[in-house]
């Protein structure tokens, strides 16, 4: 058995020697590794030479990080395939550890924890994703909630089976047409694996994803961030709907849209926008699961809340009774709870009583359920 790492690049060279290092250090003495140049022009080149043959260079022209990950699985060698971002890092067993879970499992994919660390390679504290890593079977989940069914990490956390890869394999590269450096192609990946054989996990931080301020992704204001997750997500859709049907597999892509976090934000701030007024003070119950931009020109006030900041959900009915009350005194005008606290309505009866008998209900559906609180 053999593996690879393929590190993609483009101007990262202050963080590149790092990310080889760290694939020249597996414990695994089958990993080669590849480092894909997507057209740098900040001295990266001259970083990939100094390694010599240690090694496999891949140097083209700028194209976006699809078209890096398609060019070097072509200069691949190995049964299991790791991409590393370059301004990542990966621990010194990673591979050693992905290769026996894909090996032994007969899985399509092995994922693990990433932690976060800053520009210098100093731990945050966090790590991603923040929910628990999917495992065994997940087709199921997959055909039923579409894209984003599971959580995974981002692309240094991930390794592939070369046959699944090959099956898969190239991808569309379509970050030209939307003007972006990268389309998430990992994301693509994980979507379809669970529809090709098992996922392994490991419950452990086996790699570094760096926040520095450059990233692509994280680097973009949230508006940005929003229209490229809509585009991406409906593409990842569609592809995934397509795989489904190549493999006799019912889906719908539509039933996924609707109910995807994206495409219920984008509805129910339409629909605040269209019944709150402007300036308007709102109580918002999200369970910080939704935020301060599903309603934007309102003053967003979190409830409960302590000196402004969120304070979880009540012990019981009467408290949140008496804390809309507080709240609604000091100048709050309307209450929304959102669809990830929807369950407030059921466990606190009370509170539920108390809005239904007393404020107008003006939006009530499976995203939103709101009331004016000015009478």
């Amino acid at each position: 058995m053999r593996a690879t790492i393929v590190i993609d690049n483009c101007n990262y060279a202050r963080f590149l020697p790092e990310a080889i290092e760290s694939a020249l250090a597996q414990t695994f003495a089958g990993t080669e590794v590849v480092v894909v140049d997507d057209g740098s022009t900040d001295g990266s080149r001259e970083v990939i030479g100094s390694y010599g043959d240690r090694i496999r260079p891949v140097l083209k022209d700028n194209g976006g990080q699809t078209s890096a990950f398609n060019a070097g699985l072509a200069a691949a060698g190995g049964e299991v395939v790791c991409f590393l971002d370059s301004d990542d890092l990966l621990a010194p067993e990673a591979m050693e550890r992905a290769v026996v879970a894909i090996e032994s499992r007969g899985a399509v994919k092995c994922h693990w924890l990433l932690r976060t660390v800053d520009v210098d390679g100093r731990p945050t504290g966090d790590r991603l994703p923040h929910g628990e890593l999917g495992d065994g079977e997940l087709r199921d989940g997959v055909l039923a909630g579409g894209p984003e069914s599971y959580p995974t990490p981002p692309t240094s956390g991930n390794a592939w089976s070369r046959e699944f890869l090959d099956e898969v394999m190239p991808l569309p590269e379509i970050e030209g047409r939307h003007g972006v450096g990268s389309a998430s192609a990992d994301a693509y990946l994980s979507d379809v694996a669970p529809v090709f054989g098992p996922v392994a996990r490991i419950d452990e931080e086996l790699g570094s994803y760096r926040l520095h301020g450059g990233n692509d992704y994280s680097s973009l204001g949230f508006e940005e961030k929003l229209r490229r997750d809509l585009w991406c997500y409906d593409d990842r859709c569609e592809r995934l709907a397509d795989w489904c049907a190549r493999l006799g597999l019912a889906a719908d892509p539509e039933v996924w849209r609707g109910q995807s976090w994206l495409h219920s934000f984008v509805t129910a701030r339409e629909e605040l926008s269209a019944t709150l007024p402007e300036s308007a003070a709102l109580l918002l119950v999200d369970g910080q699961g939704v935020g301060k931009e599903v309603a934007p020109g309102r003053r967003i006030l979190p409830f409960l809340e302590r000196d402004g900041q969120y304070w979880g959900a009540p012990e019981d009915g009467r408290t949140a009774v008496r804390e809309l009350e507080r709240m609604r005194t000091e100048g709050a005008d309307f209450i929304a709870f959102a669809w990830p606290a929807m369950w407030w309505l059921d466990c606190y009866p009370e509170l539920e009583r108390h809005l239904a008998d007393r404020f107008p209900r003006v939006l009530d559906n499976e995203r939103l359920v709101a009331f004016d609180l000015r009478g």
